[in-house]
């Protein structure tokens, strides 16, 4: 009986597991080489440099999702600001009901990830899901970091679902909380 009590348990626990979205999936392990990287500038994750102005320099980043369709790290110039952001192309299609389907199952992937920083107490990244509607041109989940540490202080990373052009893109960021007054401000 006891035996049968403790494969009972097993099979639950490996029933749940996969949706708990807690290193699951290569989704948070890239997002977790990333964070990790965020009090480093991403210095170590920048590879071949796309684009250059200014205000802003592009690189590629050698951290990327598999299944996305591009990674990038830029880092913005301001007269007293020095900012970073990292994003991924997670997904795009003309379909409205195929990317809600896919930001709400990349969403479920993220949610409560456990991120370990070297030194540090680990973070979790926690979120309240936000339905997509077709009529609306952008959704965001910004995904709280608990509990909010030294070197993550400023750190931002959201899921967007938008409508680009005829196409719905799923992009995933992780950035300075006064990235977007930045860039706001520029134009």
């Amino acid at each position: 009986m006891k035996n049968l009590v403790t494969i009972l348990l097993m099979f639950a626990f490996h029933a749940i597991a996969p949706a708990q979205g807690v290193f699951t999936n290569q989704t948070n392990g890239a997002l977790e080489r990333v964070i990790q990287d965020y009090p480093n500038q991403f210095k170590n994750i920048k590879g071949a440099l796309l684009a250059s102005n200014a205000r802003e320099v592009e690189y590629k980043s050698v951290v990327i999702i598999p299944g996305s369709e591009s990674s990038t790290i830029t880092q913005y110039t301001g007269p007293d600001k020095h900012m970073v952001s990292w994003q991924a192309v997670l997904f795009s299609s003309t379909s409205f009901d195929t990317a809600e389907k896919k930001f709400k199952a990349l969403f479920g992937e993220i949610t409560n990830t456990i991120i370990r920083l070297e030194g540090e107490r680990p973070i979790i990244l926690n979120g309240k899901y936000q339905t997509p509607e077709e009529d609306k041109t952008s959704t965001t989940v910004a995904f709280d970091i608990l509990p909010t540490t030294s070197p993550t202080h400023q750190l931002k990373v959201d899921l967007n679902l938008e409508k680009r052009d005829h196409h719905w893109t799923i992009v995933l960021s992780v950035y300075d909380r006064d990235e977007a007054v930045m860039v706001s401000n520029e134009k």
